[in-house]
């Protein structure tokens, strides 16, 4: 496995969970509680895949807005509500891409610039290109503890691709991440969903904010003209 730096362990009351009698176990990364398990992230998921690009040759792929469709430089460590693009269903049905479902987690592969390694949190059924990586959960508490695990330790995941003599991050190198499973317990106390709820109201706010911005501006610049 690929080794990842982790936060300090807390309790259900935000406490250091060893510090305050918990039970620990040893394991590649350390002590950890008792009954978590340190796996994998493609045994942590259900399902991992990657995206596709239909050919921008034939139109009929690109004039409907059947799928949205998402581009690396589109993740940008945020949850995400709309796409730039869209292609139509022949287009999806022709190519590599795939319709995933709401809760998705996305990680760049690849990309110009910071784009490789960032992380994306889907909150509507999409399609990606082939540069991102798509990790599909079990359920919302899985997939948000593993969108916030793959954010806090994204600089040292890219690092895994930059000291390779590949300088992309692969399917098979975020596959094999080390990743350690809390009991699911734990986790329906913690308030990552809550959090990226937040986000995704937010975000939809700004977007109709900015949306509101340039009809306005467009009715005074005719106002003007």
């Amino acid at each position: 496995y690929l080794q990842a730096t982790y936060n300090p362990v807390f309790d259900e009351n935000g406490k250091p969970y060893k510090s305050n009698g918990g039970e620990m176990i040893e394991s590649k990364q350390g002590e950890i509680p008792k009954d978590w398990q340190e796996t994998s992230v493609k045994k942590f998921c259900i399902d991992v895949k990657s995206g596709g690009t239909p050919s921008r040759d034939n139109i009929e792929y690109w004039d409907k807005r059947d799928v949205p469709w998402l581009k690396t430089g589109e993740l940008n460590n945020k949850v995400l509500v709309e796409a730039e693009e869209y292609i139509s269903f022949k287009g999806c049905n022709n190519s590599s891409a795939k319709i995933l479902p709401i809760n998705t987690v996305l990680i760049a592969m690849y990309g110009e610039g910071k784009t490789k390694g960032s992380v994306g949190y889907l909150k509507f059924q999409a399609s990606t290109n082939q540069a991102c990586c798509a990790m599909i959960c079990e359920n919302e508490y899985l997939s948000s503890y593993l969108y916030y695990f793959l954010l806090v330790n994204q600089d040292e995941i890219v690092s895994f691709a930059n000291g390779g003599a590949q300088p992309n991050l692969s399917k098979a190198l975020i596959e094999n991440l080390v990743i350690i499973k809390p009991l699911i317990e734990t986790l329906e106390k913690h308030p990552f969903i809550k959090i990226i709820n937040l986000r995704e109201k937010i975000t939809k706010e700004n977007v109709c904010l900015e949306e509101t911005k340039k009809l306005l501006l467009s009715k005074l610049a005719t106002i003007e003209n």
